[in-house]
């Protein structure tokens, strides 16, 4: 496949490390104060869809070490700028990107000139594994950090659409069954334990990223069928989170379930080094949303899914 060590290994092997000693629970937290700074009056569809794109950005843009003034310019540029990453997008949307990614990268490359070693932020840690890797094309590592920030906008966004569906009764699930997770039916916030495991099922249950693509870098055979150098494999990501060989009842939501793969983001050395992140993003983002009341309970919340390629995104309406 396209995974080259020279092209994919180095840079994936670094952000790992980068990431690795991330404290995930202070990561929740602190997105959780982020997102409760930025919540949407309640009722307004569009400002929730708008908070579900922009807060995780906002979240990674802080971790990165961003000045809180700027994470709201820039959760608008990402979301400008992924656009250009599907091929439904018009050519108004694509010119929005273009100039999105030029500010983007400016603002990144800013960023980490200016980023001293050791300072306790994301992207100093990022510098600091990369050289220990040997990893030293700057403009690479640049161009990294802002794809980092249009992953977290889509996916991350995806999988916090996807909790706030399946708490309001959907993804073929009750209420009830996200209870079991820890809370009450009044209302009650759950634990942290009861959070993590609630965002962490929805992750498994209903895939933010349902596939990816991978390239045949020469002839090979899989399970019997040859393919040829060029061919376009579809990796149906979501279609392994329902696996009964991996996972009891699959097709039930039961955030109570011993913890799992998430194929979701891969696996393997295939598996994307941000799983814990966006995780972490999400419950804090959920918390925040619960601890404000939770919005409108079944017959006050509808949605359809945005058409996407890869992604399995909630878009979400007033109900009538």
């Amino acid at each position: 496949m396209n995974d080259g060590a020279l092209r994919h290994d180095v840079p994936k092997q670094a952000l790992r490390a980068a990431f690795a000693p991330i404290d995930t629970a202070a990561l929740r937290d602190r997105a959780m104060q982020l997102a409760a700074r930025r919540l949407p009056p309640p009722g307004d569809a569009g400002a929730l869809n708008t908070w579900c794109m922009t807060m995780p950005v906002c979240a990674v843009a802080d971790l990165l070490g961003f000045d809180e003034t700027q994470l709201d310019a820039i959760a608008a540029e990402v979301v400008d700028f992924v656009a250009a990453l599907s091929p439904l997008s018009d050519a108004e949307a694509l010119a929005r990107a273009s100039d999105a990614a030029r500010q983007l990268l400016d603002r990144m490359t800013v960023h980490v000139a200016q980023t001293r070693a050791h300072d306790g932020t994301l992207v100093a840690a990022v510098q600091q594994a990369a050289r220990a890797a040997g990893w030293q094309a700057s403009g690479a590592l640049v161009a990294n950090l802002v794809g980092l920030l249009s992953q977290t906008c889509e996916a991350t966004a995806a999988w916090l659409g996807n909790v706030l569906a399946a708490w309001n009764g959907g993804a073929e699930a009750s209420l009830e069954a996200g209870l079991k997770a820890g809370a009450s039916a009044a209302r009650v916030v759950p634990d942290d334990a009861a959070l993590d495991a609630f965002v962490a099922e929805v992750g498994r249950f209903d895939s933010p990223v349902q596939n990816t693509r991978r390239f045949v870098a020469s002839r090979t055979t899989i399970e019997g069928v040859t393919v040829e150098a060029g061919d376009a494999i579809l990796v149906v990501l979501a279609a392994a989170n329902r696996d009964p060989a991996v996972h009891r009842d699959p097709h039930r939501l039961m955030p109570g379930r011993a913890a799992g793969p998430n194929f979701g983001f891969g696996t393997g050395p295939h598996g994307c080094p941000g799983e814990r992140i966006a995780r972490a993003v999400t419950a804090g983002a959920f918390g925040a949303w619960l601890r404000a009341g939770g919005g409108p309970r079944h017959d006050g919340l509808a949605w359809h899914y945005r058409a996407s390629t890869n992604v399995r995104m909630p878009k979400f309406d007033a109900a009538g």
